[in-house]
């Protein structure tokens, strides 16, 4: 191997391990974790504090030895924006190298009732604010010139191959729009802008949470998607797709879905037919929806149709993946107490897991902002895939 490669590549494992560390690490520890000698390692940090990736802070006595001079990661040394399209709203958040968010801002639109020109100007407004607003952040920690490393998008839908059109997002009534391209052109940006679906996004809080475990997670917010992780990686499938159980049909005859199809989970599931089911106004929040549903005469009898068909939902994933752990998400965290027994009944009788122990249901705690915050955190990884090409 040639003695660039063997630069690069421990370069990447000392930076790798300063970034996960949680806390701050010493040339010493770094040494000790990356298997590295101590001389190697502190020209590699050497290299990544003069180009001010890392920084040092005051030396702590130890108890033998020399003082240790602990390293973190500078947060304000770069920072890419994740921006989500939601059904009522425009989200941004700016994250630093270390993770931590370093401004946020939204601006509430109907966007499925929006002009979309309205939707990509106002998107691109908010971008604009919130770099101006985190390169003055960054200057006040004496970082005058940070690295802008882009633009993700989180969206409730799918994108085409061609990445610049997203192919369906019915909860936006957005089929075969150019978004991705027209917010590029707005911003006058060069860079591409990667775009994932928002669950796919949301499941790194629970691949953190869940280190090494394979599960089916699935949220609700406005519609019903999910994601699949296997063995502690997001599995996107062939076109990031992977784990989108709300348009599972769960009765051929069943009513007519936003997607076009009858009969899929998220037309018994979303948050507008349990809205209509419970005769609440459009306007009433989720969890009142939810209080008003199962407050009313046929209670038990919902309970055991939505619970049983959302069983049904799962076990079908289940079986084809061969895994037996959900983590319910969004408005199913509260949905879960009213339906418990008719989905855990349905799961017994339909996932073939059940042959060699039992299907575990979880609630998920992630932040409301989970997407975004996943979205915000992809643009960080080219650096930590080549912290050597930002020397």
């Amino acid at each position: 191997m040639r003695q660039g490669n063997v630069r690069h590549r421990n370069m990447t494992r000392v930076f790798g391990l300063i970034g996960s560390a949680g806390a701050a690490v010493s040339r010493a520890d770094l040494a000790t974790a990356s298997g590295l000698t101590k001389p190697t390692v502190s020209k590699l940090v050497d290299s990544l504090v003069q180009a001010g990736l890392v920084e040092e802070g005051e030396a702590v006595a130890g108890v033998m030895g020399r003082p240790k001079i602990p390293l973190r990661l500078n947060g304000h040394a770069c920072f890419g924006i994740g921006l989500e399209i939601m059904w009522k709203r425009i989200r941004a958040v700016a994250m630093g190298l270390n993770g931590a968010v370093l401004g946020r801002d939204e601006f509430p639109l109907d966007v499925p009732n929006a002009d979309y020109r309205e939707v990509v100007r106002e998107s691109a407004k908010l971008v604009r604010v919130l770099r101006r607003y985190v390169r003055a952040e960054c200057a006040t920690h004496g970082v005058e010139d940070p690295h802008d490393l882009g633009l993700c998008l989180a969206i409730p839908g799918r994108t085409d191959v061609d990445e610049e059109t997203i192919l369906s997002a019915p909860i936006l009534d957005w089929f075969d729009v150019p978004f991705i391209r027209d917010l590029r052109s707005e911003l006058g940006e060069e860079k591409d802008v990667p775009a994932f679906n928002d669950n796919q996004l949301a499941v790194l809080y629970e691949v953190k949470e869940h280190p090494g475990e394979s599960f089916l997670f699935v949220s609700a917010s406005t519609g019903i998607g999910g994601a699949v992780v296997l063995d502690g990686h997001v599995y996107g499938g062939q076109d990031g797709w992977a784990g989108e159980l709300g348009h599972t049909v769960v009765d051929r005859h069943g009513p007519l879905c936003r997607c076009g199809r009858q009969g899929c989970i998220e037309a018994y599931l979303s948050r507008k037919a349990l809205q209509e089911r419970a005769g609440v106004k459009s306007s009433t929040h989720i969890t009142e929806t939810i209080q008003v549903l199962f407050q009313r005469d046929d209670a038990q009898e919902t309970a055991e149709e939505l619970g049983e068909l959302l069983g049904i939902a799962l076990s079908n994933a289940l079986n084809v993946l061969d895994i037996n752990k959900v983590v319910l998400a969004g408005y199913l965290v509260d949905l879960l107490p009213h339906i418990a027994d008719p989905l855990a009944e349905t799961l017994r009788g339909r996932a073939l897991v059940n042959e060699v122990g039992e299907v575990s249901v979880e609630t998920s705690q992630a932040p409301s902002e989970a997407s975004v915050l996943g979205a915000s955190r992809m643009t960080l990884r080219p650096v930590f895939e080549n912290p050597f090409e930002w020397l």
